[in-house]
């Protein structure tokens, strides 16, 4: 009797034991699986805030992918962060690649060349907002950079510029454009980054960033708005579309007939000023009123300036 009972208190013990085991067991390896769990540690120590990760892990585990895929996801961000770059970029591009069902490893794919864009974003930057004349916009315009907010901001528009394929090189140009003393004395901090940000977007960018760039530097100069700025893609593209005097202006502005900027300020009041529809409703932007009278006065005479850079430098 005694070793039946044994036998008997023995197994229920056991059995007891096997039950407790397979409900712990599960949740304590969830919070202790060592590669998530150290990379999730280290992004938050880095200044990843912890909902964005949770965020991201749980969409991810929801899809049914593997927490080390997840790990290989998160791994960008955790370096991004670690130097002080736009991380986010990297955290929003893996949440948009879940929902559309992308295999992880595309997505690392696409993270790893945002960082890559990123790291020459940060050498662009940091050149740019070392100038004088850029400085100056900044305290100009009252723009703090305490805490890096208006490097980060910067920071975060050349590198999704970087992103869309535009070539190092004329975002270069872009930035020193906008650096000259008498287009940066007009700029403001808050129109900068738009400015920048609408260059991929420019129908004329892929073939000619010359006019693109030309286009963005004259409508600072003219005082557009931050949103006038923001709207002229769709403009410049519904222009093109539907108004043959548009391209016949962008002719002369690739030719190089430019006058004291008389054509590319031709286009833009066409453009706004109603004549192709698409553009924005809010008018001509100050400083547009009359393109053609503003350069003949600046020449000292009373002609019709697109018809001399037309025809005078034939």
């Amino acid at each position: 009797m005694k070793l039946l009972f044994t036998h008997i208190f023995s197994c229920v013990t056991g059995l007891t034991v096997l039950i407790i085991g397979l409900t712990i067991t599960p949740t304590f390896a969830q919070i202790n699986n060592r590669p998530i769990q150290h990379t999730i540690e280290l992004a938050q120590k880095q200044g990843i805030p912890g909902q964005r990760l949770d965020n991201l892990v749980q969409r991810a585990r929801e899809k049914n992918i593997p927490d080390e895929e997840i790990t290989a996801m998160l791994q960008p961000a955790v370096e991004m962060a670690s130097h002080n770059l736009p991380f986010d970029l990297v955290i929003r591009k893996s949440l948009e690649g879940i929902a559309k069902g992308v295999q992880p490893a595309l997505i690392v794919k696409v993270e790893e060349k945002l960082q890559s864009n990123a790291v020459d974003a940060d050498q662009l930057t940091d050149a740019w907002l070392r100038k004088p004349t850029i400085q100056n916009m900044v305290v100009r315009t009252g723009e703090t950079q305490g805490g890096g907010t208006y490097r980060n901001k910067v920071l975060t528009t050349i590198t999704r510029v970087l992103f869309q394929g535009t070539p190092r090189k004329e975002l270069g140009q872009l930035l020193d454009d906008m650096a000259q003393n008498d287009v940066a004395t007009l700029m403001n901090a808050k129109q900068a980054p738009t400015a920048i940000g609408i260059f991929p977007d420019m129908p004329t960018s892929n073939d000619h960033p010359e006019i693109s760039r030309a286009l963005i530097i004259e409508a600072i100069r003219e005082h557009f708005t931050t949103d006038q700025i923001q709207q002229l893609p769709i403009a410049m593209a519904s222009g093109i579309q539907l108004g043959r005097p548009a391209a016949e202006a962008l002719s002369n502005i690739r030719s190089e007939k430019m006058d004291n900027g008389t054509y590319t300020a031709i286009v833009l009041q066409e453009l706004f000023g109603g004549n192709f529809r698409g553009g924005p409703s809010n008018g001509i932007p100050p400083g547009l009123e009359n393109p053609h009278a503003r350069n003949a006065h600046a020449n000292g005479n009373g002609q019709n300036n697109r018809g001399n850079g037309r025809n005078g430098r034939q």
